[in-house]
């Protein structure tokens, strides 16, 4: 027995011995891993300049250094709030790339977003005012420039599912992350970590005047800039990582001493700036174990998102330069890590049919309610996506009576389904719209534009423009009523009013010469119903009453004898068209400006019926009066486009028109109300007899070239027109010679080109341009031209 009990000692201390000897085999092989850094990134606000932020990103990556914590604010907390949610920063770079965002950050609904029916076109302003009346009718200025409406809208739309999935507390993101905004009311910086993510990114990059504040925790905030655009404190207070690295935009944009000297203009330039930037160099940061990247981006508009790739190059470039003294700091022996994979469509699925509801703020009416939900979402039954829901979302925006929008897609508590909710404040508000042209030729023209809307069960716009100068005067008033059923419609009447004094387009600068004395008075009253066809296209059909005068005083040559002496005599006329007209009109406009466009497609087809009263009174010698009815129809297609090709635009433009008008009893008549090409800009502003016909075919081509700045363009043009009907050979003769030809032939061919250099300012474009038309009286036109040269529609044209 005792023989055993030592056997079985010996065999433990030998199990003993040989477990510990294999312990401490398997210890001297594997070490426990390093404990790293971790890194906190900070990102300052700046604006546009804020697009370097995502290739300091970027190289950040490529060199493994990690990011454990975000700080951000403005445009730092845009990026570093949708990094810190998931995105990476190839994505983040597509992002700010595509035009959308632009347009986004600048309030603007793209032209390919606009929904056609119901948009509201641009007149020839210089700058527009909203002028608010309160309840007791005083007036206010709005201080709002840019409307959010669609920028919290896309901004909601990519990032309300990462809200949810970490329940609103932003510690359980990706990276832990804080946006940084400014209560001015209570004058501190403010640092959030929890709530929707949208509402926190855009309360920090709430420009005063420029954006409309954001309510978090009921307390109303602005940009983070204004008390903290480089919050290494807030990062140091929130999460004290290990090493701060700190981003600055505004390093160089700052005055280093009091600008005692300076140019009084430079600094009232830089007020805003210096408001919202507050871009002291952060005192937090310790030199040892810190790092402070001030990237030079001072050349550099904070409001210009377009130089994209300038921006990311210079974050990039100056990011490399910098990397080995990251590395340096973060430790050259710490662990490296990879950056994350890609969780895209997870986060943002534009085409997922989840979106149940559309909820509205309480401070509609019950017909308010029903309007726009039934302009957003027409199937209450199906569920949309939020491409769905945006076709109705741009089509309110496109009205100037919604450029006040709230928009935010959320997860209701109760039924826990996405919906989109929309708040839509009542626009007391007169729109204001004041600008003109000033040409070197006499046609500078004021304009004047004022609009208000009725909002009920349907949204009721009241609208009146006047234009006025030497040579064209106009008053236009309009009043519709749009109705948001299953297929969109609107009711509405119109008064127009048109003045043209011929004789008074005179050259101010270069050479005169001789002018048609030609006083022409237009005027129509009517109605019309319009509907949607799908986003690009609007269906309309019109009726009503015209009346109009053409007084003319013109000098003609007269044979005297067969010898061919010819004596001086005066034309004096007075010819009235009164009557009735109705039409239809199917119509798509994409283009981006009202003048010298360059992107987007029209395409208009039109028909109408005209019976006429023609009532006519011509001294020529002797006086001669008649009154006959004249009545014609009208068809016509037209079709302009822009290709953005590799070096420059494209542009092609076709016009048709197909008609039985006839020749009235003189010429200055038939020409004045023959249907009509104009193939330049100034082109309504002569009256030739060229590219005038009852039945025509004419088009051209632009080349557009940018120079230096993609608002500066070379624009070349050529027009070519071909009629089968003249209705005279010689200009001089007082009663039109109708003569028929076959389309193309040398007898019916007329073509105008021009030249031009514009440059698209903020209050419209500058072009001074050399026109040629193949009629002897404008062989040559030179213009000059401050904005955009406008006329109301004259009914028996268009």
């Amino acid at each position: 027995m005792r023989t055993l009990q030592i056997i079985l000692c010996y065999l433990f201390l030998f199990t003993s011995l040989v477990t510990f000897s294999q312990s401490s085999s398997d210890n001297s092989q594997s070490t426990p891993p390093k404990k790293r850094k971790t890194v906190g990134l900070v990102l300052s606000g700046g604006g546009a300049k804020g697009i370097a932020h995502i290739t300091v990103i970027k190289v950040l990556e490529e060199y493994g250094i990690p990011i454990d914590y975000i700080t951000g604010t403005s445009m730092g907390a845009i990026v570093g709030g949708f990094y810190a949610a998931g995105y990476t920063s190839d994505e983040l770079e597509l992002f700010i790339r595509d035009p959308l965002f632009q347009d986004w950050i600048s309030g603007k609904v793209n032209i390919e977003d606009q929904f056609y029916f119901g948009r509201q076109e641009r007149g020839a302003e210089w700058v527009n005012f909203n002028i608010e009346y309160d309840s007791i009718y005083g007036l206010s200025w709005d201080p709002t420039m840019i409307p959010t409406g669609l920028l919290n809208y896309n901004l909601s739309a990519r990032l309300y599912k990462r809200s949810k999935e970490i329940n609103y507390d932003f510690d359980s993101l990706d990276i832990p992350f804080r946006a940084v905004v400014s209560d001015i009311f209570e004058r501190k910086a403010i640092a959030v970590g929890k709530g929707e993510l949208m509402n926190a990114i855009r309360g920090s990059m709430a420009v005063p005047l420029i954006f409309s504040p954001v309510k978090i925790d009921d307390k109303y905030v602005y940009d983070g800039g204004i008390y903290n655009n480089i919050p290494v404190d807030i990062m140091k207070e929130e999460f004290n990582p290990d090493m701060v690295i700190a981003v600055n935009l505004g390093a160089h944009d700052m005055f280093e001493e009091y600008p005692y000297d300076r140019d009084e203009e430079l600094v009232k330039g830089n007020v805003l700036k210096f408001i919202v930037m507050n871009n002291v160099y952060p005192k937090d940061l310790d030199d040892k174990k810190d790092i402070y990247l001030g990237v030079p981006v001072d050349e550099y508009s904070a409001a210009d998102f377009t130089p994209v790739d300038s921006l990311l190059a210079i974050g990039d470039r100056f990011a490399r330069t910098m990397i080995d003294s990251v590395v340096k700091v973060y430790g050259e022996d710490q662990p490296k890590v990879k950056p994350r994979p890609s969780r895209f469509n997870s986060l943002f699925d534009p085409d997922e049919k989840v979106i149940s509801h559309v909820d509205l703020g309480d401070n509609l009416s019950f017909g308010q309610r029903l309007f726009v939900r039934n302009i957003v979402k027409p199937n209450r039954r199906k569920k949309a996506s939020m491409d769905d829901l945006y076709n109705g979302y741009s089509m309110l925006l496109s009205n100037n009576y919604f450029n006040n929008l709230d928009a935010y897609f959320y997860y209701d508590s109760l039924d826990e389904d996405p919906k989109l909710h929309i708040d839509v404040f009542p626009n007391k508000k007169v729109r204001l719209g004041v600008g003109g042209n000033i040409a070197s030729r006499n046609i500078g023209q004021f304009y004047i534009n004022t609009q208000f809307n009725v909002f009920t069960r349907s949204l009721n716009t009241v609208s009146l423009n006047a234009m006025g100068g030497s040579f064209y005067n106009s008053v236009k008033f309009e009043v519709e009523s749009l109705y948001a059923k299953q297929l969109p419609f609107s009711l509405g009447a119109e008064f127009i009013h048109n003045r043209w004094n011929y004789a008074n387009a005179s050259e101010l600068i270069f050479e005169k010469r001789n002018s048609l004395n030609v006083l022409r008075k237009d005027n129509y009253f009517g109605g019309k119903i319009s509907t949607a066809m799908g986003r690009k296209f609007k269906f309309t059909g019109f009726g009503g009453y015209f009346w109009n005068n053409d007084n003319y005083d013109q000098v003609y040559l007269v044979d005297v004898d067969s010898s061919g002496t010819q004596v001086s005599a005066n034309l004096i006329g007075h010819d009235k068209h009164n009557g009735l007209t109705t039409g239809l009109l199917w119509e798509s406009n994409t283009l981006n400006r009202k003048q010298f466009a360059d992107e987007g497609r029209h395409v208009k087809v039109s028909g109408k019926y005209i019976w006429s009263e023609n009532i006519y009174d011509i001294f020529f010698t002797q006086k001669t009066s008649a009154n006959e009815d004249r009545n014609w129809y009208t068809l016509q297609a037209q079709y302009e486009e822009y290709f953005n090709l590799k070096f420059l635009t494209l542009g092609v433009r076709g016009h048709a028109t197909w008609s039985n008008y006839e020749a009235s009893f003189s010429t200055p008549s038939t020409l004045a109300n023959s249907p009509i090409y104009y193939p330049l800009v100034d082109s309504k502003t002569i009256f030739n007899s060229s590219f005038r016909g009852p039945r025509f075919f004419a088009g051209g081509i632009k080349l557009i070239k940018s120079l230096f700045t993609p608002n500066f363009k070379l624009s070349l043009e050529g027009h070519a027109f071909t009629t089968d009907t003249r209705y005279s050979s010689d200009k001089n003769e007082i009663i039109p010679n109708v003569k028929k030809y076959t389309f193309f032939s040398k007898e019916t061919m007329d073509y105008a080109s021009s030249a031009a250099l514009i440059y698209h300012s903020p209050i419209g474009p500058l072009s001074i341009s050399a026109s040629h038309y193949s009629e002897d009286d404008f062989n040559l036109l030179f213009l000059f031209n401050i904005g955009i040269i406008m006329h109301n529609k004259r009914i028996l044209e268009e």
